[in-house]
């Protein structure tokens, strides 16, 4: 059985920091539930942006039992464990497996200082979560449509927000704002136009709970008016979960400069797991969420939110 502590030294063997508080209760509450196993979490963990920039592991298995012990207990492979582990891996066993090994092992827990905490403080968890992010969309030359989804973890119900724009990532000069709420029957949604704002202006954006939580912040612009020399988009379609990851997202706000995002379609696809181009879903671990094609509107909102994870 996995593990607190367990789930701790995983995010610090794989991420190189203790675990922050709504992300270790969000896959404890999925090992809790016996949804994954702590493999499985490794597999997920690997697969991130995050670890992405850390290490890079090599194809063949002797090299990466290698990279494995120097990532993990900051040394090299004796001839030992180098022997043992490649074995196993030839014979079957998982590279997750291996990780599993070694970030439980003796050697990495009593490697870890003593002022390091590997489980924190659940009570620091937000009670107002943003889990799908934010969105803006649908520009007018002095309007914009803002969107998010804000669930109270504790309480549940709807939840009060406050939205604003500002021409500022700090929010120092604030141009407009409003309340709204996320209601529980719409799924915990919330949407809201912003009107007077000023044609071909970038602006920053955020929605803030009544207990203080705030999203990260978004940001948009509204149309030009009247001749305009040039205009730069960045354009997207056909994003199918299982096939792969959206890093084209990434690399879009990485090179930035756009005017607008442009989806031309297929921003889901409707497909159960073995439908089309999902022959690598369970070994990137994106199956369809549900498994089934879907068709009702508890399907689509589960498929939405599955996309809005990443």
């Amino acid at each position: 059985m996995t593990t607190d502590i367990d789930l701790g030294a995983a995010y610090l063997a794989l991420f190189g920091r203790p675990a922050d508080a709504p992300g270790f209760a969000y896959w404890k509450a999925a090992l809790d539930a016996g949804n994954i196993d702590l493999a499985t979490l490794i597999k997920h963990f690997t697969n991130t942006r995050e670890f992405a920039d850390r290490a890079d592991f090599a194809e063949s298995n002797a090299a990466f039992v290698v990279e494995a012990y120097t990532l993990i207990l900051g040394r090299d492979a004796d001839p030992a464990g180098q022997s043992f582990y490649e074995g196993v891996l030839a014979a079957g066993l998982s590279r997750e497996k291996v990780l599993e090994d070694l970030l439980t092992s003796a050697e990495f827990m009593s490697s870890i200082p003593s002022d390091i905490v590997l489980v924190p403080d659940l009570a620091n968890v937000p009670e107002v979560q943003f889990n799908y992010g934010i969105a803006s969309g649908d520009p007018y030359a002095d309007s914009i449509v803002l969107w998010t989804h804000a669930e109270n973890m504790v309480a549940g119900g709807d939840v009060a927000l406050t939205w604003e724009v500002a021409t500022d990532a700090n929010f120092s000069a604030i141009v407009a704002t409003g309340s709204i709420i996320a209601e529980e029957e719409n799924d915990n949604t919330a949407q809201v136009i912003a009107n007077g704002l000023t044609e071909g202006t970038e602006y920053f954006y955020r929605f803030v709970s009544d207990s203080g939580e705030t999203t990260q912040t978004g940001r948009t612009k509204t149309l030009d008016v009247g001749n305009v020399d040039q205009i730069s988009f960045a354009v997207f379609s056909c994003t199918n979960y299982p096939a792969g990851f959206f890093n084209a997202y990434a690399e879009a706000v990485d090179r930035g400069g756009y005017d607008a995002l442009v989806y031309l379609g297929d921003y889901i696809y409707e497909y159960g797991a073995g439908g089309y181009a999902t022959d690598e879903a369970d070994a990137l671990l994106r199956s369809p969420l549900p498994t089934t094609e879907i068709v009702t509107a508890e399907d689509y909102s589960a498929r939405y939110k599955q996309y809005h994870s990443g």
